[in-house]
């Protein structure tokens, strides 16, 4: 049996001539290549149209919940009471103790509280001052129930009035002045005049309320 031949140098020699091996060409690189430089692979594979990364930002707060009606009612009540009791209204700590466990909502802090207060005080001047120029006055239901509230709580906001007269120079009109009711009675009676419908509104609320003291 024939062995077979084995391949070396020798054969080349002889005459036979080993295959040569296939080169490849050298790959030429654009020169706008080279000044561009190196890229990775990502910036390769990330398609032309793909929007910019988003940047990071602060995000914004929730919103604050709304204090409901409800609550805006009796916190007036409230506040009420107390100046009833001690003959002024409450504030820091003690405006906290007197709404805890009173009001439907219950995530509160007391900024919040005293920002609802200064709101209900700016409604309830707003109101009386469109009442007293006497274009209009608070719709009814819990706007007016609010001005019954805030009325007992504010009181109404006096009339400006005019410096009396020196005693030196007294007329009967000072006289006259002297005798007069008080600038917020007088207005009082005058709004009673102009809107008697709503007058007998706030006297029958303010009697309810006054019933419904022992019960705070």
């Amino acid at each position: 049996m024939a062995r077979p031949v084995e391949s070396s140098p020798s054969i080349a020699i002889g005459g036979l001539a080993a295959p040569g091996s296939r080169t490849n060409p050298p790959r030429t690189i654009p020169a706008a290549n080279l000044a561009a430089g190196p890229t990775s692979g990502a910036a390769h594979s990330a398609p032309a149209n793909a929007p910019p990364p988003a940047t990071e930002g602060p995000v914004p707060p929730p919103p604050r919940p709304r204090w409901s009606e409800v609550d805006e009612e009796r916190v007036l009540e409230i506040l009420r009471a107390h100046l009833r009791r001690h003959d002024d209204l409450p504030r820091g700590v003690d405006l906290l103790m007197a709404v805890f466990g009173r009001l439907t909502r219950t995530d509160y802090s007391l900024v919040e509280v005293e920002e609802l207060i200064t709101g209900l005080r700016r409604r309830f001047e707003e109101n009386d001052a469109v009442l007293c120029s006497g274009s209009g006055g608070p719709s009814p239901g819990h706007e007016l129930r609010l001005y019954t509230l805030s009325l007992e709580v504010w009181g109404a906001a006096p009339t400006v009035v005019s410096p009396p007269i020196p005693a030196a120079a007294a007329t009967p009109t000072t006289e006259t002045a002297k005798n007069a009711p008080p600038a917020k009675k007088a207005r009082c009676e005058e709004m009673r005049v102009q809107y008697p419908r709503l007058a007998a509104k706030v006297d029958e609320m303010a009697r309810k309320a006054l019933e419904g003291v022992s019960n705070i």
